[in-house]
């Protein structure tokens, strides 16, 4: 699942394009964004933030990016992943 703070017409043309199919929620209104602090102040916007969570929510990546760039490499994400999937 993503959370998106875009417009849900955005999200789903981003979802058409890159192909996904899993839920993106939309939180245009920065409200969960705001309750994990993952606002750019001043600007509201969200930092880039990915959560890898296990079956019992227990979170296994956490990565906060300062700045739209700055984001987990792919293999980082997909060793968290597959930690999940064979635990």
């Amino acid at each position: 699942m993503a959370i998106s703070v875009d417009k849900q017409e955005d999200s789903a043309a981003l979802a058409e394009r890159l192909g996904i199919t899993f839920p993106i929620l939309i939180d245009d209104a920065l409200a969960v964004t705001r309750s994990y602090q993952l606002v750019e102040e001043g600007k509201d916007i969200a930092l880039p933030a990915t959560f890898v969570l296990d079956r019992e929510g227990v979170v296994v990546l956490r990565k906060i990016g300062e700045n739209v760039m700055d984001r987990p490499k792919v293999e980082e994400v997909l060793a968290a992943v597959a930690t999940v999937a064979a635990g």
